[in-house]
């Protein structure tokens, strides 16, 4: 399952595994940016 297209559901979703998924998501699509990775990890 893609669970890209899905980012807004994974962000309000209470289930934890759910944000580590997120976390993974955004990590995969700012791995070349450190400036975008670091902003990632804060929004």
């Amino acid at each position: 399952m893609d669970y890209a297209a899905r980012e807004d559901d994974l962000l309000v979703s209470d289930n934890p595994f759910a944000w580590i998924t997120l976390a993974h998501l955004r990590a995969q699509r700012n791995r070349h940016d450190p400036e975008q990775l670091f902003a990632a990890k804060w929004t």
